[in-house]
């Protein structure tokens, strides 16, 4: 606090602190009911590697940073997409994460094809945050190869977002293909050459005079070409920002003469925070030279705003300071030379600017160099966790950050309104039920349950007046399940209505900018992943084990465990055949009674009270039926279904069992095994509703073949996604080489406790010797 009040007296130099003006109140105001309204939470996913084969599996360690740097207390789910290039979703899951993150995969599908996809993050309605996504690569046997895209060759922004006739302009141009040679001209002819850099991007000053054109003239692929610059506009406004003498910094507003005694408002917003409100009156070229301070900026991100009466940007400048201080990890015990299938114990360490111990937890990763398409970047959480979201590299020099910071687009808004989001996690299930009749309608007080087959959890929901049901969250189960449903009033189960399920369809689609085809190059990872394949089938035949017993197994045990025995057990081989389902049930099944009403037949249990403490009662729809694991209600199905291929059957007709399974199985259950379950999975399976359910967090234990005969050809040799450091910030890991020579890098992300991280990377040799 005190920092803010020294830096606001000092800021501007000739200025004496005023008041600040109404607009820079009403704009103070606005942002902090939108820093409570939505406030900022960044995922940070780190994946083992950067680069995949179809079938891989792809660990990663998800970070989750709130505001204020640290972590968020509360356990969230958030949705894990991945997109193709037409923004098509090819895979999703759910994943929690609790207060100290998460470790987690994702299998790659064998039916990908070799590109970049976009991996886009969704919060539940309980975390909000601008959505997150990164690229992912998929590979092949083939390296992959820039399609070309629709971006224009070159790109400048001007800094401060606009060009001032009469005054020295700064332009950051941005190359989107390769260039050879680039120039800014006008009709008197060349103004400036241009060089870019390794990274595309290009600086150059130059003074445009009013009325005259400007244009960039540059060779691509052995062609001349021409860009046309945005002409000055005299009801514009821009903003420099430079170092000035006896290291102040000078912030240059400028116009036209149209802008003569034009009244402004100079704000700088750090932290989603106002620091600093002045209002600024300019003088009659339309200009204001401020001379600040030289420590105008504070540490991390800061943005200066120009703004009229009615709060709209005239003019924008981002800025970030490299933080002061910083922390280090340490890495001992990584030969630069070593052989195959060696053991090797690292030590890291984590120490801050003075070489004080710092605690945190590590994500670390030792993969071959062929597997890695860039380097490990730190996001510095004061720029990331900002309201607006920057494609910038960090790790590069406070010039490269300045230039990567104006070549992106400006915000239109001051305080940019996000869209909450508008979809679910696919753990939350609602939808509508109503009668095939449209002119009836649902008794009052009716319920909704739901049964998911493999964790035998059942939920039950009011349904509305409208028909509207919903249900919450549900932190129950893992992987994917089917659903089965029933309609019930008072207990009893209500036939012919339907149940329509709400579609997921709210996330706004992430779709990948930048599409990549096979080149002629060989992949070595693609080519490495492909043989690993083909040999570890070929010694599956030694390494499976041997299966145990040849009989049939029951897939109704599970479920038929929870009533202890059935009451009745009827083997259709122990009687004489008979040709329909009718006849058996007449003939053969006791205490199940059959009858066609309305062309529909019915299918009643007589049900039993074998205590004197459970009320006697009578069904008074159909059983539940269980054929083959999958429940169902359609009787008509199983009328159709052949006597011949029946197993068995299997009824439970105890009330005081019964109750166990509360209203789903109120009415009886018929316990069906056939002889050919594949079938009846695949008729069973079509109406019910999928649910993909959290993914579980894995044991991410090294393994690697004993048995020196077996080869060992992996790539990622060890990859740890959360181990700590002791109290003197030190932490030790061990990992075998492989029988595949190269490079490798081992790359480390350690999450601070204050909240923030620290990467680093380190490369050794494994030779065949």
């Amino acid at each position: 606090m005190m920092r803010t009040f020294l830096f606001a007296w000092i800021l501007f130099y000739g200025l004496i602190a005023q008041a600040q003006g109404q607009v820079v109140e009403q704009v103070t105001l606005q942002m902090k009911e939108s820093k409570e309204e939505l406030p900022s939470v960044k995922p940070f996913l780190v994946f083992a590697q950067d680069k995949y084969a179809p079938g891989d599996t792809a660990f990663f360690r998800l970070y989750m940073l709130a505001e204020n740097e640290k972590a968020i207390p509360d356990r969230s789910i958030f949705t894990l997409k991945l997109f193709d290039r037409s923004g098509i979703s090819v895979l999703t899951q759910n994943i929690p994460s609790e207060k100290v993150g998460v470790a987690n995969q994702l299998i790659v599908p064998e039916s990908l094809l070799p590109g970049v996809y976009t991996l886009g993050l969704f919060g539940d309605q309980t975390t909000n945050f601008p959505n997150y996504s990164q690229e992912l690569i998929i590979t092949g046997v083939h390296r992959l190869e820039m399609v070309a895209s629709n971006e224009p060759a070159i790109e400048f922004f001007p800094e401060g977002g606009h060009i001032a006739a009469g005054f020295v302009n700064r332009l950051i141009l941005r190359a989107n293909a390769p260039i050879r040679t680039c120039e800014l001209r006008s009709k008197v002819g060349k103004v400036a050459s241009i060089l870019f850099n390794e990274h595309g991007l290009a600086s150059i000053q130059f003074l445009p005079q009013p009325g005259e054109s400007y244009w960039l003239q540059y060779e691509e692929r052995g062609e001349k070409r021409t860009i046309a610059l945005q002409e000055s506009d005299p009801g514009q406004l821009t903003l420099r920002v430079y170092p000035g003498p006896r290291r102040k910094w000078i912030l240059d507003i400028m116009g036209s003469e149209l802008m003569s005694k034009k009244k402004v408002f100079l704000i700088l917003v750090t932290h989603r925070e106002i620091i600093f409100g002045q209002e600024i009156i300019l003088d009659e070229k339309g200009r204001k030279q401020i001379f600040g301070a030289p420590d105008l900026f504070p540490e991390g991100l800061s943005e200066f705003f120009v703004l009229d009466a009615d709060r709209h940007i005239l003019a924008y400048r981002p800025k970030y300071m490299v933080p002061k201080a910083s922390n280090k990890i340490d890495i001992s015990g990584i030969p630069s030379e070593t052989s195959l299938r060696q053991d090797i114990c690292v030590e890291l360490k984590i120490t801050d600017d003075v070489g004080n111990p710092a605690v945190g937890a590590f994500a670390v990763s030792v993969i071959n160099n062929e597997s890695v398409t860039k380097p490990l970047i730190t996001p510095d959480p004061s720029v990331v966790l900002h309201a607006r979201s920057f494609q910038v590299d960090w790790s590069g020099s406070s010039e490269e950050i300045d230039m990567e910071m104006i070549a992106n687009q400006p915000p239109l808004q001051l305080i940019e309104k996000y869209e909450k989001p508008s979809g679910s996690t696919n753990l939350s299930l609602g939808g509508r039920v109503y009668y095939k009749d449209s002119t009836s309608q649902l008794p009052y007080l009716s319920t909704i349950l739901i049964y998911l087959h493999k964790d035998l959890i059942q939920y039950e929901a009011t349904i509305e007046g409208n028909g509207q049901f919903y249900f919450p969250k549900i932190y129950d189960f893992l992987n994917t399940d089917l659903v089965y449903c029933k309609v019930l009033n008072k207990g009893r189960e209500i036939s012919g209505v339907v149940v329509e399920w709400s579609k997921n369809s709210g996330w706004r689609e992430v779709k990948a900018k930048r599409a990549y085809a096979p080149g002629d190059q060989p992949d070595e990872y693609g080519i490495i992943r492909k043989q690993k394949k083909e040999i570890d089938n070929s010694y599956s035949f030694f390494l499976k084990k041997e299966s145990g017993s040849d009989s049939v197994k029951n897939p109704n045990a599970y479920l038929e465990d929870e009533f202890q025995e059935a009451d009745i057990t009827i083997l259709p081989k122990n009687y004489t055949p008979f040709e329909t389902m009718r006849e058996i049930i007449l003939e053969i099944i006791p205490s199940l009674e059959f009858r066609v009403r309305q062309k529909d037949s019915v299918v009643r249990v007589v049900l039993m009270s074998k205590s004197v403490f459970v009320p006697q009662r009578y069904a008074e729809v159909n059983p539940l039926y269980v054929i083959d694991g999958w429940m169902t209600s359609d009787t008509r199905y199983l009328m159709k279904m052949s006597p011949q291929e029946i197993a068995s059957f299997k009824i439970i007709n105890d009330i005081g069992k019964l109750d166990r399974l509360g209203d789903l199985a109120r009415d009886g259950v018929l316990f069906i095994q056939t002889k050919n379950p594949e079938r009846t999975e695949r008729d069973l399976t079509k109406n019910l509703l999928l649910l993909n359910g959290l993914s579980p967090t894995l044991n991410f234990s090294l393994r690697f073949p004993v048995d020196k005969r077996v080869p060992d050809l992996r790539t990622a040799l060890y990859w740890n996604p959360q181990f700590r450091t002791n109290g003197s910030g030190t932490a030790q890991f061990s990992f075998r080489t492989s029988d595949v020579p190269g490079n490798y890098t081992i790359r480390i992300m350690a999450t601070l406790d204050n909240g923030h991280l620290v990467a680093t990377e380190q490369t050794f040799i494994v030779r065949f010797k």
